[in-house]
């Protein structure tokens, strides 16, 4: 039987893994951020964050390739925004929902499936978050998005919610976009974590951050979220080497780090 390379662990042979000393699983920890909403237009609310998730320690099965999917973020609207795609590691993360799309005029903020609830308009109250990995939108006339780690501001120039940091690479992702407001140039300032302004300058959420767009104000349509992203940190003496989708590479220390800004696998 051929060998098989082994990126981590040298070469695999006949004697599979128990040849090789090789532990059936080892732990890894990764974060899965799913893609923002589109903010709404014309006086409307800021999008929500895609929804964001993280473990410290989970246990990989050696020799199972598991499936990556990264959610891209929700067109903007003239009128109310779209939702975000969702985004897991499939067979080890939940299926993370995306941002829930800002509201405007007549057209009351979406629910989001998991991530940050869309900022209202001409509502009392946010729209929801309709899962456990984000934050309602605001309020008021105008509202901002809700981020994953935090409640988007309500009223015209409120700022979206703030995102949350990975702990492997100390980034925010899933900030909420601001509200869109009366007028201003710059009304609610995007969330940390890729949120994007509102206004009549509106701005797109962060790509590959997750990020809600910002709300347009009167005339302006909202602008797009961004994509999601999933991140693995695994060994290096563990890691295969066979991917799909191309992450991007790191290291840290003993580690191996894999960005997944598109779809893809990893094979453990």
């Amino acid at each position: 039987m051929p060998l098989l390379s082994s990126k981590g662990g040298g070469a695999a042979s006949a004697f599979g893994i128990t040849g090789l000393g090789l532990p059936p699983e080892y732990e890894v920890q990764f974060t899965v951020t799913a893609g923002g909403a589109g903010g709404g237009g014309d006086i409307a609310g800021g999008a929500g964050g895609g929804g964001y998730f993280h473990n410290a320690a989970y246990n990989f099965n050696r020799g199972t390739t598991y499936p990556v999917t990264v959610g891209g973020g929700g067109g903007g609207s003239y009128r109310r925004g779209s939702i975000g795609s969702a985004s897991e590691i499939q067979g080890a993360s939940p299926n993370i929902g995306g941002g829930a799309g800002g509201g405007s005029r007549g057209n009351p903020a979406t629910t989001a499936p998991g991530g940050g609830g869309g900022g209202q308009a001409y509502g009392s109250g946010g729209g929801s978050s309709g899962g456990p990995y984000g934050y309602p939108g605001g309020g008021g006339s105008t509202g901002a998005g809700g981020g994953s780690g935090g409640s988007g501001g309500s009223g015209d120039s409120g700022t979206g919610g703030t995102g949350r940091s990975s702990p492997i690479d100390s980034t925010y992702y899933g900030g909420g976009g601001g509200a869109g407001g009366w007028g201003s140039p710059t009304a609610g300032p995007g969330g940390n974590g890729g949120g994007g302004n509102g206004g009549q300058n509106n701005q797109n959420g962060g790509t590959n951050r997750g990020g809600g767009g910002g709300g347009g104000t009167s005339g302006v349509s909202g602008r797009p979220g961004g994509s999601g992203i999933v991140i693995v940190k695994l060994p290096t003496a563990y890691y295969s080497g066979i991917t799909t989708g191309s992450p991007t590479e790191s290291t840290q220390g003993d580690f191996t780090v894999l960005k997944y800004t598109g779809s893809g696998s990893i094979k453990a």
